[in-house]
């Protein structure tokens, strides 16, 4: 799988993620560090459920990089 992009932003006293190549792959933060441990979770959630229905498809999963990216 080719790099993630994560397109971020400070909203409401948080920065708030998304996942350009992940539709629905959001997630937020009260700081930089804890936006990515969060980014890195919802991630993991998302593609699990990818694999899940490669599972069921017969195809393979693989791993991934991601960047943070201001908005």
């Amino acid at each position: 799988m080719p790099p993630l992009t994560a397109r971020y932003e400070w909203i409401d006293e948080s920065y708030w993620v998304r996942v350009v190549e992940l539709p629905g792959c959001v997630s937020y933060g009260r700081t930089l560090a804890e936006l990515r441990r969060n980014l890195v979770d919802a991630i993991d959630l998302y593609l699990e459920g990818m694999r899940k229905d490669a599972e069921q498809t017969g195809s393979e999963a693989g791993t991934i990089e991601f960047d943070l990216v201001p908005v």
